[in-house]
């Protein structure tokens, strides 16, 4: 879960995911929707496990869905054909649209 501009979404779902805790703190004003295969072998679900954990230590929402019996690539598959990870994410709407700056804005 890297998030460079946290101002720029509603919300965030990653799947599959992992990341650095200390980058954490960026994602309290960010509702998290995390999902991760219980099976996965090419990132371990302990990584979304931590990322949530400490998103939520940091003052953040976030929710960790764990798909049952699912390995990586049909986890993703699943998280998105299967649940309700769209509608969720288009449930949030943001309220502050003040500009934010494109990098290297100033130079064009």
């Amino acid at each position: 879960m890297r998030l460079c501009f946290p101002e720029t979404f509603a919300a965030i779902a990653p799947v599959a995911g992992g990341g650095v805790m200390w980058r954490t703190e960026k994602l309290k004003n960010v509702p998290v929707l995390a999902y991760h295969g219980e099976k996965d072998s090419v990132v371990p679900l302990s990584q979304s496990q931590i990322m949530v954990e400490y998103t939520v230590k940091n003052g953040g929402t976030a929710e960790l869905n764990v798909l049952k019996g699912y390995e990586h690539n049909d986890g993703i598959d699943y998280a998105y054909r299967e649940t309700d990870l769209i509608e969720r994410l288009i449930s949030y709407r943001k309220s502050d649209f003040t500009h934010i700056p494109e990098p290297c804005e100033e130079y064009f």
